[in-house]
């Protein structure tokens, strides 16, 4: 039988507390009053359900018929969990890739803040991530920066590893391309940044006195090795993203390239959806850091200038620090200077935060008993979870907005049963949310398109909230005449729905236009004329 020693057995212990608080933590958070309606979480529902639904895995849209901002690789991982569990989108696969990745990046900072600094410095990494409101947060948001957060922390320690050996540069390329399929492009920028740090250890290391040899443990691998790792990491990247961005391109056309490229890749990085501009809000990432991520980010902060004036003796540490320290500020600086600014996107400086502010609070305690700084940690723990469950179970029911979401639901349910149910239906002004508890993919009409298609005779039946008058005038304009079938409240006003059965004025329905007729069978061939005269 072979002995497994005391130190592996704690490593794998604060790793499957960590894991298995990350569960619980998602497990409060999904299994609370829903929230989808809020922070623009229908629009990757929409996403999931056009796979589902449509099988749309290459572009996805939304309500509005708008293609996808983001690349798809958190909305497959939902989509294929709602696949293999029946077909049905439900709360929990929405928000799987957000566990997947909140928590990975917590079990992540504390296996490498064990194995690298020692001591509890793993378990207050792991905990750094999530006894935060970001964390707390992100760990269950239908949204695409957990995920990201993970796929930048990978690709962080994958460069930093193949700077320190040489090798493995494979894992950078591949995490890069994982980054890309998320969130773009930045993922790679963001997971390379730290090697900044190649020129500050440079420069530096020689002068400290009585300093260990700055080349790595292992031997260096040769130049024509690197080349190679680089040349097949690179073929992989252009192969995983570029195959995906050559299929959404056939698929979708010049509207995918308008849409990715031109709206979200450059229209973001020159002016934000408020019209913001480069450095008009410089100051905002600085200040979402220190708040939302407290009381991790004044750890981190310590940690920060720890790095500067007391640098490490040991080579493999003090470059790991160095590593972490240009990856966090170069970071930060490129979050600041970009005029789209929100909290959730420092989530993929998460890790240099986690592991710089874990090792600056396990120095802190160091002094303090073993016994004694396991129960800080559980009592930090044991009040995120209360904390959690007090907001999302209790708290959050008195949102207006939440209820409006709970009211839509119940509205759906409702409609289902109704025999009217199973006729056509234009949807208008009616939350995307309706449609998702539905658990259709229905498009929205533009309120005058809606009046003609239902001229047409497209459809009997036309859901409405807002502009409700207009509607009504279009129809008249059109001869058309309405009866309410059903209205369904909400507590906010632009969540109440009406539901109408659209008739002509003389009490008939608008029938839809005949098929034309095909062609005889014995009829000849059209004959080209060539051009006329």
């Amino acid at each position: 039988m072979v002995e497994i020693p005391p130190q592996t057995r704690s490593v794998w212990l604060v790793l499957l507390v960590i894991g298995a608080l990350s569960v619980l933590l998602w497990g409060v958070r999904v299994g609370g009053v829903s929230d989808l309606i809020d922070k623009d979480q229908t629009r990757p529902t929409m996403y999931t359900l056009d796979i589902v639904l449509n099988g749309a895995w290459a572009v996805q849209r939304d309500y509005q018929g708008d293609i996808a901002s983001k690349p798809p690789l958190p909305v497959w991982i939902s989509a294929v969990a709602s696949i293999l569990t029946g077909g049905e989108v439900e709360r929990w696969a929405l928000a799987l890739p957000s566990l997947i990745g909140v928590g990975g990046v917590a079990v992540f900072s504390a296996w490498l803040g064990q194995r690298k600094f020692g001591g509890m410095a793993g378990v207050w990494a792991g905990l750094g991530v999530l006894c935060t409101i970001s964390g707390e947060k992100l760990i269950a948001l239908v949204r695409t920066d957990g995920f990201f957060a993970l796929t930048v922390a990978l690709g962080g320690v994958a460069a930093w590893r193949a700077w320190r050996t040489g090798r493995g540069w494979v894992w950078f390329w591949l995490a890069g391309a994982a980054a890309t399929l998320t969130k773009g492009p930045l993922g790679l920028v963001l997971a390379g940044i730290g090697l900044l740090a190649i020129v500050w250890e440079w420069r530096t290391s020689r002068k400290l006195a009585g300093a260990p040899p700055s080349a790595p443990r292992r031997a260096r691998a040769t130049g024509l090795r690197v080349l190679l790792d680089h040349g097949a990491g690179i073929s992989l990247f252009l192969l995983l993203c570029g195959g995906w961005f050559a299929l959404a391109w056939h698929t979708a056309g010049q509207d995918f390239i308008d849409k990715v490229i031109g709206d979200e890749l450059v229209g973001h990085a020159v002016e934000s959806g408020k019209g913001a501009f480069p450095l008009s809000n410089i100051y905002k990432q600085p200040l979402y850091f220190i708040a939302y991520y407290a009381p991790l980010s004044v750890l981190t902060i310590l940690g920060l200038v720890r790095t500067v004036r007391t640098p490490e003796r040991d080579p493999e540490l003090r470059s790991l620090e160095r590593f972490l320290w240009c990856w966090f500020v170069g970071g930060l600086l490129i979050f600041a200077v970009a005029p789209h600014q929100r909290p959730d996107h420092l989530a993929p400086l998460w890790l240099p935060m986690a592991l710089l502010g874990g090792r600056e609070l396990d120095r802190i305690l160091g002094g303090i008993p073993l016994r004694r700084r396991v129960a800080i940690a559980i009592g930090a723990a044991a009040i995120v979870l209360s904390a959690s469950i007090l907001h999302r179970h209790v708290i959050a029911r008195q949102d207006p907005l939440l209820q409006a979401e709970a009211a839509l639901n119940a509205a759906a349910d409702a409609w289902n049963r109704m025999p009217e149910s199973r006729e056509p239906l234009i949807h208008t002004t009616d939350h995307a949310m309706f449609r998702v508890s539905l658990g259709v993919f229905r498009q929205s009409y533009e309120i005058d398109e809606a009046a003609e298609s239902l001229a047409r005779g497209d459809a009997s039946l036309v859901s409405v909230s807002t502009g409700v008058e207009e509607l009504q005038r279009h129809l008249t304009d059109r001869g058309l005449g309405w009866d309410e079938i059903v209205f369904f409240d909400a507590p906010t006003q632009r969540h109440k729905l009406w539901i109408w059965r659209i008739h002509r004025d003389d009490g008939t329905e608008p029938q839809p236009p005949p098929p034309a007729a095909p062609p005889p069978a014995s009829a000849p061939p059209p004959v080209d004329e060539g051009p006329g005269i």
